[in-house]
């Protein structure tokens, strides 16, 4: 795992504080490895080996660690000033915050907690494999996040994007957690700076690190690590999920026992009632206690005591060790690999488009014994070349290439010639004086926005007719009297979503009875198809995948009827790679509302 956090000035000093205070110190327990530099940054400001005393406080200063020249001035600290409401009183109040400039990056590669057990619990040569392993991991991911995520900006508002020379760096190993369990990681201390082509220091863009390119070097430090272990120790994975593989062998309940600073996070979240990557981050700060010193021997007897009562003894442990294993993959395995990815079942099967890192963490993931990362990009650059890829959009500095596959290009362009408008089809319809009569009952709930729109669609005759309907527009109220125009002259009204809370919604809103996508097409296909010129009202159709919608339209094309695509502008990826729906609203246009009718 990889996790990356903004470091402000100042921030810097725990690490400082953390290291030994000698060589004897760290052999014995009492603190953790003095840093070292890293990142070609650092080599071309002439800094290697440890980082000495007060170094680091330079460096993250903006001044040379060596010299104290200043490289960049980081801008003053700014107060914002947040609205806030007291729960109690429900009266506002305005809570001035210090806004502290980004000094640098703690990047953290982190191993599966069993990997950090096995360092904790093992004998010397296991714990140095083990640091091996990890070392080389980092290593191998940082250079990755370094060739790509490197990058300053200048212009005006930093439009122009320029790659720099690399990262001033200082990594620090540490053995265990804020709360004393085994968890071996190392954090790389990224300072806010890099050298332009044209010499000068200035900050990096954090986007390329935080967005871009965090995810997928995670993944390759996990793969490495792997490839590293299995080598060395010939331990055996369980299956990698979201990347991470645990050793094959340790009880989950030994696991779950020395996790303590996880559980801490999961206890936090669920008594905020949030969840997600950003809700965890801010858990694990509002729950972070001060880190005590280390009494690593003992921490060890209390570690291999606690294990033991867990099904994780020494007899266990070394049942973990086996034979050495090396082996590249082959072709036919690569190949295998290659085909399911590019297939409706791999990258693009919750999502019309890829990036680059996609491609780099689903190959990083493929193999449960890992691959070296070197391996792995060759393995992404031969992928990427293949004619089932194709490019939506380029490259830039600091920003990958997008991707689909050919087989949902082929989806989509099947879809969109089935909703071109054409003369010689007619689509179901409805005579202007029902909807007169219609419009005139509901003018008390339906304003003249949402009249026009129940006119549009139900005297137009294409097969397709997208809907854009803001919140609060009164769109399900002119759904449910455009379904009734329709039952009031003899056609069927069906309704669907791709989730059942929005199906649920439609129906109870509109009256029409509703479905998920998904069922919708396992029903029609095992009776033959839709009802013959039906009408079809698709809720929240911009959430919706292309093949699913695609299979949908054909269902409809087919039964001679009428399908209503209704989306939230909101929930509109970027025109392109961004689904079916964004596709048909900007070929054919939509109908909008656009009214607050709250």
């Amino acid at each position: 795992m990889l996790s990356v956090s903004k470091l402000s000035p100042g921030q810097e000093a725990y690490y400082e504080r953390s290291v030994a205070d000698g060589i004897d110190d760290y052999y014995a327990g009492r603190g953790e490895s003095p840093g070292v530099w890293v990142g070609q940054g650092a080599a071309e400001l002439e800094l290697e080996g440890v980082v000495g005393e007060g170094e680091l406080g330079r460096l993250i200063s903006g001044r040379h660690p060596l010299t104290g020249a200043v490289l960049r001035s980081h801008p003053p600290t700014k107060q914002t000033a947040l609205e806030r409401i007291d729960p109690l009183s429900g009266e506002r109040y305005l809570e001035v915050k210090p806004l502290r400039p980004v000094a640098g990056y703690d990047l953290v590669f982190s191993p599966p907690k069993s990997v950090s057990l096995l360092h904790a619990l093992g004998d010397e040569k296991t714990r140095h494999a083990v640091d091996q392993a990890h070392l080389a991991a980092w290593q191998a991911a940082l250079r990755y996040l370094e060739e790509r995520a490197c990058v300053t900006r200048k212009g005006r508002n930093g439009r122009v994007h320029e790659r720099a020379s690399g990262f001033v760096a200082a990594a620090y190993q540490h053995r265990t957690s804020r709360a004393q369990d085994p968890h071996l990681h190392t954090h790389v201390i990224v300072a806010n700076l890099a050298k332009r082509p044209d010499g000068k220091w200035r900050a990096l863009d954090g986007q390329p690190i935080l967005e871009h390119y965090r995810l997928a070097a995670g993944y390759l430090y996990q793969s490495q690590l792997r490839y590293e272990l299995t080598r060395s120790l010939g331990v055996e994975w369980q299956e990698p999920v979201k990347g991470m593989a645990e050793i094959a062998g340790v009880p989950d309940e030994v696991l779950k026992e020395f996790s303590k600073r996880r559980q801490q996070v999961l206890e936090h979240l669920e008594r905020e009632g949030t969840s997600g990557f950003y809700a965890a981050k801010v858990a694990a700060v509002a729950t972070r206690d001060r880190k005590e010193p280390i009494d690593l021997p003992r921490l060890r007897e209390e570690w291999q005591a606690h294990a033991a009562e867990h099904g994780l003894g020494r007899r266990q442990l070394k049942r973990l060790l086996g034979r050495r294993v090396e082996r590249e993959l082959g072709e036919r395995e690569i190949a295998a690999i290659a085909t399911h990815l590019v297939g409706p079942g791999g990258l693009t099967e919750r999502r019309s488009s890829f990036a680059g890192p996609d491609a780099v963490m689903a190959w990083a993931e493929a193999q449960r014994r890992g691959v070296p990362v070197g391996q792995v990009l060759t393995l992404v650059d031969r992928f990427l070349r293949l004619d089932d890829v194709a490019v939506v959009e380029r490259a830039a500095v600091g920003r990958p290439a997008v991707f689909s596959t050919r087989e949902l290009l082929r989806h989509e362009l099947a879809a969109l010639r089935l909703a071109t408008p054409e003369r010689r089809v007619q689509a179901p319809v409805v005579s202007e004086d029902t909807i007169e009569r219609l419009t005139g009952d509901r003018a008390d709930v339906l304003g003249a926005e949402q009249q026009a729109m129940v006119r549009a669609v139900a005297s137009s005759p294409d097969r397709v007719v997208c809907v854009v309907g803001h919140a609060g527009s009164g769109k399900t109220a002119a759904l449910g009297a455009l379904a009734e125009a329709f039952r009031r002259e003899g056609y069927l009204t069906l309704g669907a979503a791709p989730s059942g809370v929005a199906a649920a919604n439609l129906e109870a809103e509109t009256g029409v009875p509703s479905v998920t996508l998904h069922r919708l097409l396992s029903e029609t296909w095992g009776r033959g198809g839709l009802p013959r010129e039906c009408l079809l009202v698709v809720d929240e159709a911009g959430m919706a995948d292309t093949r699913t919608l695609g299979s949908v339209l054909w269902q409809v094309h087919h039964a001679d009827g009428k399908l209503v695509l209704v989306g939230d502008p909101a929930q509109l990826a970027a025109v392109g790679p961004g689904g079916l729906f964004a596709a048909l609203v900007e070929r054919h246009g939509a109908i909008e509302l656009h009214d607050n009718r709250r």
